[in-house]
């Protein structure tokens, strides 16, 4: 069993419980694993990363995690990084970017599409949908039936704050903190080219899941388990797979 804990940060409308194939995945890897849920019970709180940051450091940042993030997660992860008085052991970011989403999936996407954002099925079941390279209905139904349980100040406080996303991210600098980035070759809400910059920012290499999507957590876990072989740090097996391209 590994010493630093592994802490999962889940993304944008969903609950740790979406992130419980991975965390499984990584458990029968021998690694020790929490979930933090990154919507407080106030469903007016303040979702801005920092905030979120802050929160995460006085829970978990003293034991030094390794934080694997997916989507928002992973943009909250990179400001535990930037924001914590001392960095995560490493990091894991799973479909990450440094800026707004370019995607069709986006928000803007969805509204070439006469979709608007809401806090209703008519939206939010194309969103989920659209997070997968192959999803079956029960998983839309269960991400879209979780979206809709958060509620509209939820669904407002997380849009706002995925408006913002990572604050000053020039502050990157590689070497700080061992990453990988994780990447589906099927992603429709981040793409390869993000996922290749935000790993220069950061001195990473890009792991690419073939044939998964943006829930990569959920369409993969086993292989995105297997990327924190990549982190060069001692237990965590210092193998690097398809670095990324200067």
């Amino acid at each position: 069993m590994t010493a630093a804990p592994l802490l999962l940060l889940h993304g944008a409308f969903q609950t740790a419980a979406a992130l419980a194939p991975l965390a499984k995945a990584l458990r029968l890897r021998g690694h020790r694993v929490e979930a933090a849920d990154l919507y407080p019970a106030d469903p007016q709180a303040d979702l801005h990363y920092p905030v979120q940051a802050r929160r995460l450091w006085r829970r978990y940042g003293r034991a030094r995690p390794i934080v694997i993030g997916h989507s928002m997660g992973a943009g909250i992860a990179i400001t535990c990084l930037l924001d914590w008085p001392v960095p995560p052991r490493g990091l894991v970011l799973i479909g990450v970017g440094l800026g707004p989403a370019s995607g069709p999936n986006t928000s803007s996407g969805l509204r070439r599409r006469g979709l608007h954002p809401a806090c209703a099925p008519g939206f939010l079941a194309p969103m989920v949908r659209g997070w997968f390279a192959r999803a079956d209905d029960r998983q839309v139904t269960d991400l879209v039936g979780t979206a809709l349980r958060l509620g509209p100040d939820r669904f407002k406080a997380t849009r706002d704050a995925l408006v913002v996303g990572i604050e000053r991210p020039q502050r990157l600098r590689p070497g700080r903190c061992p990453a990988v980035i994780v990447h589906g070759t099927h992603d429709r809400n981040r793409t390869a080219g993000e996922a290749r910059r935000t790993a220069r920012a950061l001195g990473g290499p890009v792991v690419l899941i073939p044939g998964a999507g943006h829930a990569v957590p959920l369409e993969a876990p086993r292989a995105a388990a297997a990327a924190i072989a990549g982190l060069p740090i001692q237990g965590y097996g210092g193998r690097a797979i398809g670095r990324a391209r200067p």
